[in-house]
């Protein structure tokens, strides 16, 4: 579920001081995942450079 929904749902049904919270939060994060949530979308690409392509391997 998006951010923006949950949070969302959690002023209609907590109060906007926890959706504030909850925002915050979600802003500010803990970074403990590092770039993992971006690293995800990314595709790997292939290189016509064969030092590069024996690197990628």
């Amino acid at each position: 579920m998006p951010a923006c929904s949950t949070v969302s749902l959690v002023a209609r049904f907590c109060g906007e001081a926890e959706a504030v919270r909850l925002a915050k939060l979600y802003l500010f994060g803990d970074r403990s995942e590092g770039q993992m949530l971006y690293a995800a979308g990314a595709r790997p690409r292939r290189h016509e450079d064969a030092v590069i392509a024996r690197c990628q391997a």
